[in-house]
């Protein structure tokens, strides 16, 4: 049923559109003496009329930036189909953010553009400040602009135009490409996250520590905000909110459109509320989405790269999903001698679950890959995968990988320990660390951290020979040889130093006298 009202107006007022009567009068009738009109209020829909989009500005200590970013909201090109409304949400800012405000919004409301204020008393988080704005607007198109970043003066429209024309307008996510200030920070991401295409986006969900298609730059419909229930509110400060909204839309099947042109400024400082959220963070929530949306699909798969990153990609799994793993694949000799990656159980040396290690001619998909790519482009993996596959297929007379490691000797290492002399055989490619492990040495306290680079209890001290043929340690294992009681210039850990041909036909190390767990408090 249609609702009317009849307003007398004594003196004649332009009230802008976004003054929120079409949430509760579908018709408005307006009375002026004799003369009458009525208007229809379902114009906003996103595929009739006039869009209403609500600029989404939540702020917190945003004194510094705030006059730049609503300068360029206020500099908006629109047309005669949309009418902009703001909504600012003050998170319990403690600087002059509410001066600058109070300030634009009489400029703002000079221009014809409704402004909702709101705010906090008490800051409740960047999820928790999305939503107030969301709540407290009348749009029914979403654009999202941080109080740090800066908006090209055609954004707006060009998002308008994007999301009117797509398919599925209310299933659609539209974001673009960005600059940054200061142009030099974060320039390799800039880079990878600038290249992807609408396909790739999909491709890469899970490639980087945030949405492959990154937040300031989003807009949306309310209808694909409010089916996907909005940021969440978890923590005030270090919750990867954007991140967990990108892939709640992943799961409801909502569609991601880039623009290829750069529509927002980026701004990188050193409040940024990006900078708060820590890798571990990021890294659980997204191996949990990686189960969730992919592995729950898979009976069993193979994980591409034996290294680090492929390793903790498989502690990290769910005790359901590890034995959904059937091998790693790699195309490192070393590796491929070693024919096996041992899971322990932590805090034991009790081997939990043997993972062979083959090359790539052995793959069978599905394959999750788990390489450091640098932001490359995953169809360049892909095609490089598959250039090698058709390489070992078609020259038969290549080297065969598995065949080699059989003929390969075993390297024996004599580890002095406390006046005791404990012998054991390695493999190449073998780490000092798995050596004692596999041969269960009596050795106290060795390797606590399981080889992680948490603690300095695999310590060893080397022959000036061996030390010196060994790659430069890395940063990590100097801050804990710091650590290290007994330490020498020769000293290295037992988990970094891996068995190569160099070690035939046998290698010897000193244990120091003094172990101490060493690890780094998570």
């Amino acid at each position: 049923m249609s609702h009317k009202v009849e307003v007398t107006i004594r003196r004649l007022v332009v009230v802008p559109l976004g003054c929120g009567l079409h949430h509760d009068y579908p018709n408005l009738k307006v009375r002026i003496g004799s003369h009458a009109w009525t208007f229809r209020c379902d114009i906003f829909s996103p595929r009739v009329g006039t869009y209403l989009p609500s600029a989404i500005v939540p702020v917190k200590d945003g004194g510094a930036y705030l006059s730049r970013c609503l300068d360029s909201l206020l500099e908006q090109v629109v047309c005669s189909k949309f009418v902009i409304e703001l909504s600012l949400f003050d998170d319990g800012s403690s600087d002059n953010t509410s001066s600058i405000i109070k300030l634009y919004k009489s400029k703002f409301l000079e221009k014809g553009i409704n402004v909702i204020i709101g705010s906090s008393e008490h800051s409740k988080g960047v999820g928790f400040a999305k939503n107030s704005c969301v709540r407290q607007c009348s749009g029914s198109v979403l654009i999202f602009c941080d109080a740090d970043d800066i908006s090209a003066k055609h954004r707006f429209i060009s998002l308008y135009n994007v999301l009117h024309n797509a398919l599925r307008p209310d299933l659609t996510l539209v974001g673009s490409r960005f600059e940054r200030i200061p142009s030099e920070s974060t320039s390799r991401y800039t880079q990878w996250a600038n290249s992807l295409n609408n396909k790739q986006i999909y491709n890469q969900v899970f490639t980087s520590y945030g949405p492959s298609m990154i937040a300031p730059t989003w807009c949306m419909s309310k209808k694909l905000y409010d089916k996907i229930g909005g940021f969440h509110e978890r923590e005030p400060v270090g919750y990867p909110e954007d991140l967990r909204f990108f892939y709640d839309a992943l799961k409801i099947g909502a569609d991601f459109v880039k623009i290829e042109e750069s529509l927002v400024t980026y701004r990188y400082h050193p409040k940024c509320t990006s900078l708060y959220v820590t890798e571990k963070m990021i890294w659980k929530m997204r191996i949990a989405m990686f189960e969730e949306l992919v592995l729950s699909k898979w009976k069993k798969f193979m994980i591409w790269g034996a290294g680090k990153i492929g390793k903790k990609f498989y502690r990290s799994l769910s005790n359901e999903n590890r034995l959904k793993v059937t091998a790693f694949c790699d195309i490192d000799v070393k590796k491929l001698y070693c024919g096996r990656y041992e899971y322990f159980v932590p805090g034991q040396r009790r081997v939990l679950a043997t993972v062979p290690i083959i090359p790539l001619n052995e793959v069978v998909a599905p394959i999750a890959i788990c390489l450091r790519m640098d932001f490359l482009d995953c169809n360049e993996i892909m095609m490089m995968i598959a250039r090698y596959c058709i390489r070992r297929v078609v020259c038969p007379q290549l080297m065969l990988w598995r065949g080699l490691a059989a003929r390969v000797p075993d390297v024996k290492v004599r580890f002095k320990n406390r006046g005791e002399t404990l012998e054991a055989m390695g493999k190449i490619g073998q780490s000092l660390y798995e050596v004692v492990v596999n041969a269960d040495l009596p050795i106290d306290g060795y390797g606590a951290c399981e080889g992680t680079l948490a603690c300095c209890t695999c310590h060893v001290i080397l022959q000036s020979e061996h030390y010196k043929r060994l790659p430069l340690p890395v940063e990590e294992e100097l801050d804990l040889l710091d650590l290290a009681p007994e330490a020498t210039d020769f000293s290295r850990l037992g988990c970094q130093i891996k068995l190569t041909e160099e070690d035939l036909p046998g290698v010897e190390v000193i244990v120091p006298s003094e172990i101490r767990d060493a690890r780094a408090n998570d």
